[in-house]
């Protein structure tokens, strides 16, 4: 089913799902990955070990990073699993 598509089921299309008005807080060691396209996988450690260095912000660089596009086996991988 497409993202744009509503579910006759539920009244919502799945890309609503993920929504929440506001802020949402967490705490840096409640993140246990983070999810982007591979090809920004490096990308983004470099900004989050430069956030740890500079202490301007949280570092999720030794986070596993998934992309939504890999089969459940890579994740695992991943994961040292």
């Amino acid at each position: 089913m497409p993202a744009a598509q509503i579910s006759t089921e539920t009244g919502a299309s799945p890309e609503r799902e993920w929504r929440k008005l506001g802020d949402l807080a967490f705490k840096e060691s409640d993140v246990i990955a983070l999810i982007l396209p591979e090809a920004r996988h490096e990308k983004a450690r470099t900004f989050f070990k430069a956030a740890r260095e500079e202490n301007s912000g949280p570092s999720y660089e030794y986070h596993a990073f998934i992309d939504a596009n890999w089969d459940a086996e890579r994740v695992l991988t991943e994961y040292g699993l």
